[in-house]
C-alpha cells in the first residue's frame, strides 16, 4: 500500500502545527533562565519607579520610546512585583500572533503555501539571537499592530463595513507607533496598498485615507492619555519621544552613507537573514515577470519592503532586534519568491511545499547551536545574572528612598532589581552625549549625593566622576563585575 503523502503535506502546511513549533522555540529562548536584556532592566526600571509613584517617563527617567512599552512594564511590576517573565510571555504572544496574521494576509493576497511559508520563515526566525530573540523588544510590539494594520486594510477590500476595517487599520497603526516611532513609516506602504485595492477610486481613495488618518490619530492620542493622566506633561513626551532623535550623538539619525551602508552589509550577509534579504532583491530582480505572471500584490509588497528597508537604515543604529523592523515584508517576499520559483520547476506541488517548510526548520533550528546552548545552560544552571545579583547587594546595602548612581553601558537592569533610582533622569550612561545632559548630571550628583556609586571594572570612569568619587565616597569589595563606593554622609 502507497504511503499516504497529503497526509505529511496537511501536517508541515498546518499553521496551527508552525505556530505550535514556533511557540516552543519562543519559550526555550525566553523561559529557560536567560537573563535580562539591557532594555528590558531599563523599561523594567521606568515601569517600576513609576507604578510606585516616584518618577515618570521622560521628565523623571529619560528614554526615547514611545509610552506603550513603559505601560506594559508598569502593569507587569503592578501585578508581579520584580520580574522578566510577564513582559516576555506578552513577546511571545505578540510574536505568535504576528506569524498568524503573516499568513492571513498571505492567503488573502497571494494563495495558502506562499502564505505558509512566510509564517514558517518569519516565526522560525524571530526566537534566534540574530535578532536579540529572547528579549521582549518594542518592535515584537510594533510588528504586531503593524500586521493587523495590513490586514485590516486588505481585508477592506473584500468586506461589506470596508470603512471600518480602514478605521481599524489606522487604529493599529496608531498603537503599533505607541511602541515604536519608526511605525510612522509604514503609513506610506498602507497608503499605496489602499490606493492599490480595486473597490477603490480616488474618490474613495481620499475617503478611505482620511478616515486611516482618523484611526491613526485616535489611537495616538488615548496612549498619550494615561500618561497625561498620571500628571506627565505632552511637550515632556514630545521632547522625550519624538525631539530626542533631534539632540546629540546618541545612537540615533548620526552616521552618513557610508556607516549605514556597512551596518546593514553587516546584518544582510549573516546568514539568518540572508534567505529573506536575498529575497527582497529577487523580487526586485523579477518584478515585471512576477506581476505579469499574475502575482499582481508584488506591487504594494515590494513598497512595503523597500520602506521597511528604509526604516531599518534611518537612526543608523545596527543592533541585533532592529532587524525585527524588516521581518514582515521580508517574510512576505520570501514566501513570494519561493512558491513563484518553485512552481517553475515541480509540477506537483504536493512535495515541495512540506519540503520548504522541513527546509527552513532544518536551517533555523537544527543548524542554530543557539537552542543547544540555552537548553545546556539551563540544564547546568549555568546562567549568569550579574544584573539580578548586583542589583539585589545594592538593595541590601541602601533603603527606600536612597539613590544610587551606576556608571557604564547596560545599567538600567541596576536600577530596576536594586529597587532604587538615579539621582538624574539621564540615567544611561549614552545619554550623557546629548546637549546640556552631562551638566544636569553633575548638578544633580552634588544637589543629593547618591549613597551608592558603581562603576563597571571593564571601563574606566571618566575624571570628573573620579574626582567626586574620590572626594566623597570610599571604596567598598568589588562584586559581579563592578567597582563599588559608597557615602558615609548619607548614612
Amino acid at each position: 500500500m502507497a504511503p499516504d503523502y497529503s497526509k505529511i503535506k496537511n501536517i508541515f502546511l498546518n499553521p496551527l502545527f508552525i505556530m505550535a513549533i514556533g511557540t516552543l522555540l519562543l519559550s526555550i529562548v525566553s523561559f529557560f533562565d536567560i537573563p535580562i536584556g539591557n532594555d528590558e532592566g531599563g523599561w523594567g526600571y521606568i515601569g517600576r519607579a513609576w507604578a510606585d509613584g516616584q518618577l515618570l517617563p521622560y521628565s523623571g527617567i529619560a528614554d526615547n520610546k514611545t509610552p506603550g512599552i513603559f505601560y506594559l512594564n508598569y502593569l507587569s511590576y503592578s501585578l508581579f512585583g520584580t520580574n522578566i517573565w510577564f513582559l516576555r510571555l506578552l513577546a511571545l504572544i505578540s510574536t505568535v500572533l504576528t506569524a498568524f496574521l503573516i499568513y492571513l494576509i498571505g492567503k488573502r493576497i497571494a494563495n495558502s503555501r506562499v502564505a505558509v511559508f512566510s509564517m514558517a520563515i518569519f516565526i522560525f526566525l524571530m526566537p534566534l539571537p540574530a535578532v536579540d530573540g529572547s528579549y521582549a523588544q518594542t518592535e515584537t510590539f510594533m510588528n504586531l499592530f503593524v500586521a493587523a494594520a495590513f490586514y485590516f486594510l486588505i481585508s477592506s477590500e473584500a468586506g461589506s463595513k470596508r470603512m471600518l476595517a480602514v478605521f481599524l487599520s489606522g487604529l493599529c497603526l496608531g498603537i503599533a507607533v505607541a511602541f515604536r516611532q519608526s511605525a510612522v513609516i509604514s503609513i506610506i506602504p498602507l497608503l499605496f496598498t489602499l490606493s492599490f485595492l480595486k473597490h477603490y477610486d480616488w474618490k474613495r481613495f481620499f475617503t478611505g485615507a482620511g478616515v486611516f488618518f482618523f484611526g491613526a490619530i485616535t489611537a495616538t492620542a488615548l496612549s498619550i492619555l494615561p500618561y497625561i493622566f498620571s500628571g506627565g506633561q505632552f511637550t515632556d513626551y514630545l521632547n522625550g519621544a519624538w525631539l530626542f532623535f533631534l539632540r546629540g550623538d546618541v545612537g540615533v539619525v548620526t552616521g552618513g552613507l557610508i556607516h549605514r551602508l556597512s551596518g546593514f552589509a553587516t546584518r544582510f550577509f549573516g546568514p539568518e537573514i540572508f534567505l529573506p534579504a536575498s529575497s527582497v532583491l529577487m523580487l526586485c530582480v523579477y518584478f515585471r515577470k512576477m506581476r505579469n505572471s499574475g502575482i499582481y500584490f508584488v506591487v504594494p509588497l515590494l513598497v512595503w519592503a523597500l520602506f521597511d528597508f528604509f526604516s531599518y537604515n534611518l537612526e543608523g543604529t545596527y543592533f541585533p532586534h532592529h532587524l525585527k523592523l524588516l521581518a514582515l515584508s521580508w517574510s512576505i517576499s520570501f514566501g513570494f519568491v519561493a512558491d513563484f520559483f518553485l512552481r517553475k520547476f515541480f509540477e506537483e506541488r504536493v512535495f515541495y511545499g512540506p519540503f520548504v517548510v522541513a527546509a527552513l526548520f532544518v536551517f533555523y533550528v537544527f543548524f542554530q547551536n543557539s537552542y543547544y546552548a540555552t537548553a545546556r545552560a539551563f540544564m547546568k544552571g549555568a546562567s549568569g545574572h550579574d544584573f539580578r545579583d548586583i542589583g539585589a547587594v545594592i538593595k541590601n546595602m541602601t533603603k527606600r528612598g536612597d539613590t544610587i548612581y551606576a556608571y557604564g553601558l547596560h545599567t538600567g537592569p541596576i536600577y530596576y532589581y536594586s529597587s532604587r533610582n538615579s539621582p538624574s533622569r539621564y540615567f544611561e550612561t549614552q545619554q550623557l552625549a546629548m546637549p546640556g545632559a552631562l551638566a544636569e548630571l553633575q548638578a544633580n550628583l552634588l544637589e543629593k549625593q547618591p549613597k551608592i556609586i558603581l562603576t563597571s571594572l571593564g571601563e574606566t570612569p571618566p575624571p570628573w566622576l573620579q574626582t567626586f568619587v574620590a572626594e566623597h565616597y570610599t571604596a567598598e569589595a568589588p562584586q559581579y563585575g563592578y567597582a563599588i563606593y559608597k557615602n558615609a554622609l548619607t548614612e
